[in-house]
Formats: structure tokens, C-alpha cells, sequence
């Protein structure tokens, strides 16, 4: 101890024990030479009340500075302080979570025992009975193994324990029993009884959560479609899997035995998802993409309440049947003649005109936009075409032919765009004409004039000498203001592309008609395949317009490719958004051509698995105008293919040159023109590589001349051919033993050797070779009709009475495409 009379506190030395004598802690040389050291005092020197804690012994003390001590302090060996050994874990039922919840009544209290027998057991979670007062008490601890929740009503101090169920409830329990016991007893029989309940509201829970968990496992589960809708875009593996309510490895492995080679992501085409639909037994049903081409009463429906609105000139299409004065009924209009101009007199492109005149009504200055349809059966897509962006349509009908197929479909046409329709009977002046009888055949069609009671306004015209035409445009205008027609001129332009043609000198030339807003010079215009800025406006005549208001057909010139007819533009804002506009649309595309190439292949080992040797023939087609190439495209389409394969390689608007020549050298494609050019250096390398090239002007010869060479790469097929009948009139004896048969020829003649057949009652008898004739001694080739003959057959002689013998002969015949009906 210092002098102060405090205790010196212990220090430890944690770097190593000492086993010698410690230096006195008074006689240190230097403060680094002093040496930490333990100081144990004796026990008769810690004052009372003063307890050094185990951590006091094992923290390092402070140092302290060197006091003199008043008496010798005795040095011990430091000794290593044993580890505490960690306190006993201790669980308490308290401390672990109750999920129970009481769902019967609590039990009735209980009552105090009376004195002299053992107490009574108390409620869960309340104090049992007092115990009689002849013996000492002795208090138990009870802890219950199960958790048991109920409310407690007795009395005693275990209702402290009510929020832990009872687990510890102080039971008070004597050596000798008490009339309690038999109170014990039933409060046991109702917590067991309200332990089965629980049981059963547990399972019941239980099986009503397993109902719920199978219901929206149902109700998530993918379910089988009955009926699929393919576009001609076709659909992905997975998108087939997700509608039939399999995975994508089933369609996979459907195609797979199918030669077909398919993955999860892969586009397939309609027949091939057709093949997997019918392998699950679902309908698949083909859905027509839409065009793109936007009649004008939709395009501007969104428009309808803009403050910009304003009234415009009404759009007109001409339509009818070939040949039945369409164009003759234009060129008096615009004061033109065109019909001199096209070969054989027939339209085969649209062509797309305005004509300005005085109204009848005020004088004042208008126009009309016309369009002119072929009426060809190949031009299907024009006249539709026609009919979807138009605002009213005249039905050109000859007063001497009536209505023909092509009056029927354009009728059909406009039913289905819901665009308004004037009848235009033409060539009153005829002979032959008869109105009447066209007013007939219309009301058979759906139409009924008005001067029948119906609705379709009619107007008796003749083109060639203008009779009727007066009233026919005062028609157009009446329909057009009952129209209301209106568009936005400061909108963005937006169309359609009527027309579009390659030229020689200016590139890409596009016939398009504004629908809405106002086409400038400069626009960044975008199709679906083409964009480009336009650099030229033009109408009809040529004239150069610094921009086109709605409802005004002209010619653009200024775009990076020829566009497909049909097609719909629109301006954007730069250039930037074009190209992605392009870009996005060829990333579709080029999924659809791989799904048709997935179809075409299936077709290939289809034929082959047949046995059907399927040839190919490589085609080039040029085209004056992208949609004679349309038309061209679908006029071959209808030609039979079962036993050759059309392919075309290339099909464009545009002259021949000499890349095309070196395309079809290197395909083996045959070239086919129409209403185009050729240049002079393609001519001269056709000669020397001997391409098969037909320039022609007229569609009808172009499909029939394609039909010939098709048939001429089938080559030639022998038939067999009908060349006589003979009667069996008597049956004798041979001298080989076999029977004879004398016959008369009663039609054609008999030939040998030759096939023939022998019939009975019209059941053949025997099949095979004739190989001779016998002319009353002699043998003869051939005897002719009305001669009698001798026939012996070396596998046949049951001859009677009666038999005919039907003779055949090979004929050496060109190969049709399609069978020739019998």
C-alpha cells in the first residue's frame, strides 16, 4: 500500500510470465529498462468492502511513478488466469413465439381446494386450489412441453404467467389428495377436447389453402387456344408454344420429323405453323396484313376538330370492266388522248391526273384529282389500290356488254373501303345499247339507281361524243359536298404512293397523292422500304410546283430507291429518324422472306418425298412501272406450278442492263421485259452469252409465251390413245390347241402389236400385248373398220360370245402444266 493507504492496482504482464524474482519496481535504471510486473497484495491487506473484479486482474494497469513502500512487498509467481467457462444457456418457453390462436372458449374457473386434501389444479395460466392447512406446502414449478393458450379466470398468483399460455404456472401441490382432483380431471377432458377441435381447424385450413393454391395455379397456367390467327409475317416458335400451351422444344421436335430445322426464336411461315396447329388438333386461320394504304375518311378522323381544317378538292377514281371506255371517258375530260397511246388500247398502270375547271353551280374555279385503273383480271391489286384512296368511285359499265366480272369485283371493291359509287353507263350511242338491262344487272349486283327507288346515282354518258358528261361531273361535286371533305394543309404531308418507275436520267420516280397536310420541296420523305429528300415536285404535265396541297396527284423525284405501289408516306424530321423508320422496316422483312423460305423448303421435301422431281425455273423481270410489276407478279402466280417452280430472282421497275444480263448468266435465269428498253451494251452481251430475253408490251402475251416455255422444260410423255373396238362374233378352235376368236371391227381399228383391254359386260377380263392378226389365211398389222379378223392372245382364250376387245396406241404428247381433264 502507498502511503496514501489505497491499494496499488494489480498489473499484469502480457508478453510472457516470470519465473525469476522480479526486479523491486523502486530500482529501475532507465524507464526502458523497467519491466511490467505483477503486484499481488496479501488478503489481510484489501480493506473490507474492497472486491477486485476479473477484469480489473486481467487489464493491463497504468503505469505508475515509484513510491517508497512503508513495508517489504512478498514477489509471487504470476499465474495464468483459468477462462471462464461460458454461463449455461437457459430457454425459456416464453421467449419462443406462440402462432397458435385460440379458437374454442376458455374453460370454466376453477375453485379453491378445501383444507385437508391435495389442491385442485387451476385453469391454464391461473394458480390451482389452497392447500388444507394440516401440511406444509411445497411449490412446483411445472413447465408444459406443448404451448396452450387460454384465458385464465382463477385466482393466484400464476395469472401473471396468462400472456405465456401458462407454461410456467406455480402449481401448489400437497402429499394428500383433495376433493379438487376430480375438477383436475374434467378440465383436462376439455383441453383435450379443445385440442382435437384445434387439430380439425388446422386440417380444414390446410386443405382449403391447398384448393386455393391448385385454383390459381389453374388460373396462371398457360391455356391451349382453339383457334390461331398467322399473319403473312408468320409467327415465332415461341410465340406457337405460348398459344397451344407447350413449350417451344415440342414445335421444335414437330418440325424436326418434318426436315425442318427451327429454334426458339425463329420466324416460321403459315403452312409451318399450319403442320404443328393440325399435329395438336387447333385451327389456324390466315389473316391479311394490313397494306398500309389508309382510305382518306380515316386518315383525317383524328383531325376532326382541328382549327385548321379546310375544305378540299374530292379524289375520283375510274373503274370498271376492260375495254369498256375508262381512259375514253378521262381523255374527254382532261381534253386529252391517251387511249392512242397504250398498247391494244388497254390501261395497264394507273395513271393519276387533275383537271381544273369552273363549277357549274357558281363559276367558281375547282379541281378534281382522277385516277385510272386498268381493268385487266392481273390488275386485282391496282384497282384495289384505287379504291382505298379514293373519295368517290365511277363504275364505268358499256350500255352493249352489261356488267362483266371486272364490274363485280371493282363494285366489291368499293363496298368493302365504304367509298360512295356513281354509275356511268357508257356508249348510249351504240347499236346494241340497252341501259335497261345495265340498270338490271346492277340491281342484281347490289346497286340499285336511284331512278329505281334506290341510292346509286346513275348518269347515261358517252365519252366518245361527250353526251352526259356535264351531269355526270355536277354528280361528283353533289356527292363530294355531302361528303364534307376536309384536310389540315399545315399538317406534315402524309399519302400514298399511286405509282413509282425508274428513269433513265432523273432515278426513282414516284406517282404519289397527298391525303393530308402539304408536300414542300426539301421534306425528308420516307416509304416503307425507300427514303430520301425530295428534290423536285412535278404534276402531270410536267410542271415544276414548289408544294402540294391535299388531294393533288404529283410526281417526286429525289428518293433512294424505286418505292413499292401501295405504299404509304409520311415526312419526318431529319434525316435521322428516316433511316431508322428504313431500317426498322427491313428488319421485318427480312424475318418474313426467312419464314418464306422456311415454307418453300417444306414444299421442295414435300415433292420430293413424292417422288416428283420439282424443277426450277429462274426468272428476271423488269417492268416499265412497280405496279405492272405487281400485276405481272400475280398473273404468273396463277399459272400451275405443281410440276415447275417459277423462282423469281429479281423483279423490278426499270430498262434491262447489263447487270441484269450478268445476274441471269449467273443464275440461269431467263429475262423477261415489259413495256422497258434495253440497252445497247446488255443487247450485245445477251448475244454473246445466248440469255434467253422476251421484251413484250402487252400482259396477256406474257403470260401465255411463259406458259409455253414452262410446258417446254417438261419435255414430252408418251399416253396411250384409243385407236379401235371390235366385237366377238364367234368362238373356234385353234391349231395350237388354245380358242380363236373371230371378230369385227366396229370402231376405229385394231393394230398389233398393240395394248389392248377385254371386257365383259364392262369388267375387264384380261390387260396385255396383241401381237397378231390374221386376215382369213394371212397375218396382217392391221385391219380397219367393218372387217372381220381372227385374234389369238397367248395368256387369254375364255373367249365368248359377245366380248369386246378394246385396242390402244402410243402417242407422243407435249407435257401440260396441270392434267387435262378426261
Amino acid at each position: 500500500f502507498q502511503s496514501s493507504g489505497s491499494p496499488i492496482k494489480p498489473r499484469i504482464n502480457l508478453d510472457r510470465p516470470s519465473t525469476s524474482t522480479p526486479t523491486p519496481p523502486e530500482a529501475p535504471t532507465s524507464p526502458s529498462a523497467r519491466q511490467p510486473v505483477t503486484q499481488v497484495p496479501q488478503a489481510n491487506s484489501v480493506p473490507a468492502g474492497a472486491v477486485a473484479s476479473q477484469a480489473e486482474v486481467k487489464k493491463p494497469a497504468d503505469p505508475q511513478p515509484p513510491a517508497t513502500p512503508s513495508a517489504p512487498v512478498l514477489r509471487r509467481p504470476v499465474r495464468t488466469a483459468m477462462p471462464a467457462s461460458p454461463p449455461r444457456m437457459v430457454i425459456n418457453l416464453d421467449d419462443i413465439p406462440d402462432r397458435s390462436k385460440p379458437v374454442w372458449p376458455a374453460p370454466p374457473p376453477r375453485a379453491k381446494g378445501q383444507g385437508g386434501g391435495k389442491g385442485g389444479k387451476g385453469g391454464k395460466g391461473g394458480k390451482g386450489g389452497k392447500g388444507g392447512k394440516g401440511d406444509r406446502e411445497q411449490p412446483a414449478v411445472v413447465r408444459r412441453a406443448k404451448p396452450r393458450r387460454t384465458a385464465s379466470t382463477a385466482e393466484g398468483p400464476a395469472a401473471e404467467s396468462k400472456e405465456s399460455g401458462g407454461r410456467e404456472a406455480q402449481i401448489w401441490v400437497t402429499p394428500k389428495g383433495g376433493k379438487g382432483r376430480d375438477k383436475w380431471k374434467k378440465g383436462k377432458e376439455e383441453v383435450d377436447k379443445s385440442e382435437a377441435l384445434l387439430l380439425k381447424a388446422r386440417k380444414k385450413t390446410r386443405l382449403e389453402r391447398k384448393e386455393r393454391r391448385e385454383e390459381v395455379r389453374e388460373a396462371n397456367a398457360a391455356k391451349k387456344e382453339e383457334i390461331i390467327e398467322v399473319g403473312p409475317q408468320g409467327m415465332t416458335v415461341s410465340e406457337i408454344a405460348g398459344k397451344l400451351a407447350i413449350t417451344p422444344a415440342n414445335v421444335v421436335t414437330v418440325l424436326f420429323k418434318k426436315g425442318i430445322m427451327s429454334a426458339p426464336s425463329q420466324t416460321i411461315a403459315y403452312d409451318l405453323v399450319k403442320i404443328v396447329c393440325d399435329e395438336y388438333k387447333v385451327e389456324v386461320l390466315e389473316v391479311e396484313e394490313e397494306d398500309g394504304i389508309a382510305s382518306m375518311e380515316d386518315r383525317f378522323v383524328l383531325d376532326e376538330e382541328a382549327e385548321a381544317l379546310v375544305s378540299r378538292p374530292p379524289v375520283v377514281t375510274i373503274m370498271g370492266h376492260v375495254d369498256h371506255g375508262k381512259t375514253s371517258l378521262l381523255d374527254y375530260i382532261r381534253k386529252s388522248n391517251v387511249v392512242a397511246g397504250e398498247a391494244s388500247g388497254i390501261t395497264q398502270a394507273i395513271g393519276a391526273y387533275h383537271v381544273e375547271f369552273a363549277s357549274p353551280t357558281d363559276g367558281t374555279p375547282t379541281f378534281i384529282s382522277f385516277i385510272d385503273t386498268p381493268g385487266h383480271e392481273a390488275f386485282t391489286a391496282m384497282r384495289a389500290r384505287g379504291a382505298t384512296v379514293t373519295d368517290i368511285t365511277i363504275i364505268v359499265v358499256a350500255a352493249d356488254d352489261g356488267v362483266r366480272p371486272q364490274t363485280k369485283e371493282a363494285i366489291a371493291h368499293c363496298k368493302a373501303a365504304g367509298v360512295p359509287m356513281v354509275v356511268a353507263i357508257n356508249k348510249i350511242d351504240k347499236d346494241g345499247a340497252d341501259p335497261e338491262r345495265v340498270m338490271n344487272e346492277l340491281a342484281q349486283a347490289g346497286l340499285v339507281p336511284e331512278e329505281w327507288g334506290g341510292e346509286v346515282p346513275t348518269v347515261k354518258i358517252s365519252a366518245k361524243k361527250g353526251l352526259g358528261i356535264k351531269e355526270l361531273l355536277e354528280m361528283i361535286l353533289l356527292t363530294a359536298e355531302v361528303a364534307d371533305l376536309k384536310a389540315n394543309p399545315a399538317a406534315p404531308a402524309e399519302g400514298t404512293v399511286i405509282e413509282a418507275y425508274l428513269d433513265r436520267t432523273r432515278g426513282p420516280v414516284a406517282t404519289v397523292l397527298v391525303q393530308n397536310g402539304t408536300l414542300r420541296a426539301g421534306d425528308v420523305v420516307v416509304t416503307n422500304a425507300t427514303w430520301g429528300r425530295v428534290r423536285a415536285i412535278m404534276d402531270e404535265k410536267g410542271a415544276m410546283l414548289e408544294a402540294a396541297p391535299p388531294s393533288l396527284p404529283v410526281q417526286v423525284l429525289g428518293l433512294d430507291d424505286v418505292p413499292a405501289a401501295g405504299d404509304k408516306f409520311e415526312v419526318y424530321a431529319s434525316e435521322k429518324e428516316a433511316r431508322d423508320k428504313v431500317d426498322e422496316f427491313e428488319r421485318t422483312k427480312k424475318e418474313k422472306n426467312w419464314a418464306s423460305l422456311a415454307s418453300r423448303d417444306l414444299v421442295r421435301l414435300d415433292n420430293n418425298a413424292d417422288g416428283k422431281g420439282l424443277e426450277v425455273m429462274n426468272v428476271i423481270l423488269k417492268t416499265d412501272v412497280s405496279g405492272s410489276c405487281e400485276a405481272i407478279r400475280a398473273a404468273l402466280d396463277t399459272l400451275p406450278q405443281t410440276k415447275i417452280e417459277l423462282r423469281l430472282i429479281l423483279a423490278s421497275p426499270g430498262d434491262i442492263t447489263v447487270s441484269d444480263v450478268n445476274l441471269a448468266a449467273s443464275t440461269g435465269s431467263i429475262i423477261l421485259g415489259f413495256n422497258v428498253d434495253t440497252f445497247s451494251a446488255a443487247e450485245a452481251l445477251i448475244k454473246n452469252l445466248g440469255i434467253k430475253c422476251m421484251t413484250f408490251d402487252v400482259i396477256y402475251d406474257l403470260v401465255d409465251q411463259m406458259k409455253a416455255v414452262m410446258e417446254g422444260k417438261l419435255g414430252d410423255e408418251q399416253i396411250p390413245e384409243k385407236a379401235g373396238e371390235a366385237e366377238v362374233k364367234a368362238v373356234f378352235a385353234a391349231r395350237n390347241g388354245k380358242k380363236a376368236a373371230g371378230c369385227l371391227v366396229v370402231a376405229g381399228r385394231l393394230v398389233a402389236p398393240a395394248f389392248i383391254e377385254v371386257l365383259r359386260k364392262k369388267k375387264i377380263l384380261f390387260s396385255g400385248q396383241l401381237f397378231q392378226l390374221r386376215r382369213m389365211k394371212d397375218n396382217v398389222s392391221e385391219v380397219g373398220t367393218d372387217t372381220e379378223c381372227g385374234v389369238t392372245l397367248d395368256d387369254f382364250d375364255d373367249w365368248q360370245e359377245g366380248d369386246r376387245i378394246v385396242c390402244y396406241s402410243t402417242v407422243t404428247r407435249q407435257r401440260a402444266l396441270e392434267a387435262t381433264p378426261a
